[in-house]
């Protein structure tokens, strides 16, 4: 069923069962901490018209979940805060001191959450992320991004699938940044491929904080480029809706 709306969204994904044999829980339905309104990124669906798509991978476990919530109630909600997720944390800090935090729709390529038998370091397995590929088609629809940030290799896969466009060969660290144009119906998004928050367990080359904050910025740059050349209402109808 095709998502026109926010609310049309919201009711096909949480009325989906498809990953429940892969370990998954249906965020917006199975867990006791959220209900139907109250997401993960709750606070980001009013950045529908922001212009910016961040991508991750999935949100990890129940109690990642509620770390998010908590952090996202506070009053300084894009302040970080102790006991929270550190990626979580770390992308708020770099999207704030570039100037986006208050523009960017936050997402993951799989929206379930991991339960009982999948631990939050496990890859998780590609069915989950050809199952969540029409969700993430439907939020490209309604968000309508410029760019779309894909943080992470796993991220920037599935993001390529769900747009229907060649997996890249290059890992992250040696395209990290690019601006990659995709076809998108008549419109062409800006795909960028960019380092996971997290920071791996062996760094070597991986950017620092400080670097990694000045890396957001060009995308700031690019991102009113578009909006200058490309009219918002133009521009979403070239869109359209991703089938």
């Amino acid at each position: 069923m095709t998502s026109t709306t926010w609310t049309d969204f919201v009711n096909n994904a949480a009325a989906c069962r498809a990953c429940a044999g892969h370990g998954m829980a249906n965020i917006l339905t199975n867990l006791s901490t959220c209900d139907r309104w109250d997401l993960p990124w709750y606070d980001n669906y009013r950045n529908l018209d922001g212009g910016l798509m961040i991508v991750g991978m999935d949100f990890g476990n129940e109690d990642t979940v509620q770390q998010q919530r908590a952090f996202r109630s506070r009053d300084s909600c894009w302040e970080p805060g102790e006991g929270l997720d550190k990626s979580y944390v770390r992308l708020t800090r770099f999207l704030k001191s570039a100037d986006l935090a208050r523009e960017a729709f936050l997402t993951n390529a799989a929206l379930c959450v991991r339960s009982g038998m999948s631990q939050e370091t496990d890859a998780l397995p590609q069915a989950i992320y050809n199952n969540c590929s029409r969700h993430l088609r439907a939020q490209v629809s309604l968000a309508k991004p410029y760019v779309i940030v894909a943080l992470g290799k796993d991220a920037l896969d599935f993001t390529c699938d769900a747009l229907r466009y060649p997996r890249l060969k290059q890992g992250v660290t040696k395209i990290a940044g690019d601006r990659i144009p995709v076809r998108v119906n008549r419109a062409t998004v800006t795909l960028v491929p960019f380092f996971h928050p997290s920071r791996p367990q062996n760094a070597h080359g991986w950017p620092d904080d400080r670097q990694l904050s000045d890396l957001y910025r060009p995308i700031r740059a690019h991102l009113d480029d578009l909006r200058s050349r490309t009219g918002r209402e133009a521009y979403r109808q070239a869109v359209g809706i991703l089938q």
